[in-house]
């Protein structure tokens, strides 16, 4: 309830109500903790997606991610827990636009190259304005969709990561193994 409550106050304090795309814009993978840092020293973008889906769940537990690929494309799946729609679907349209626009953007921070999506599809009802959107992912989404998916070509994907670092990803994939091991202890309990 209180991430809920920091959407509806933000959006109410800037006026902008697609905050979470436009803050998407100038996410870095720094704001991932650990999680961003082994992207950084990934050695590809697709293997730094991959560990972004394997370990989300030291960063949240709010929303859940998929990769799934085949026929030439890479599929992220964005999906906040059930729980966000019920609650307040404004926040939970918040958290996709801005993971899709975050997403978009930390391609070009990994990879120093500019790729944008061949297709996006999202839950939430069209916008009377969908320029924002085409700006921000240079695609318009198909709006009112049984899934948050955003889809690149799996060639994109295997673009090198700038910051490879063969010893700080194993440190870093270690540090979160051990958190996933206790944060499912304490949740066990």
């Amino acid at each position: 309830e209180q991430c809920i409550a920091v959407w509806e106050v933000a959006i109410r304090h800037t006026g902008d109500p697609l905050l979470g795309l436009h803050l998407g814009e100038t996410t870095t993978p720094g704001v991932a903790g650990m999680v961003g840092y082994l992207a950084e020293s990934s050695p590809d973008l697709l293997t730094a997606f991959q560990n972004g889906q394997q370990f989300h769940r030291a960063l949240t537990n709010a929303t859940q991610y998929e990769i799934q690929l085949g026929g030439g494309e890479f599929r992220y799946f964005i999906e906040p827990v059930p729980l966000w729609y019920s609650l307040s679907p404004e926040a939970a349209r918040q958290i996709v636009d801005h993971s899709l626009s975050a997403f978009t953007h930390m391609i070009k921070m990994l990879s120093g190259k500019t790729f944008y999506p061949l297709r996006v599809m999202v839950r939430h009802a069209r916008p009377g304005d969908t320029r924002p959107y085409v700006q921000v992912l240079k695609t318009e989404p198909s709006f009112e969709q049984d899934c948050n998916c955003i889809v690149y070509r799996l060639s994109d994907m295997q673009h090198p990561v700038l910051g490879h670092n063969p010893a700080l990803n194993r440190l870093f994939r270690e540090l979160l193994e051990q958190e996933l091991v206790k944060t499912a202890r304490e949740e066990s309990f």
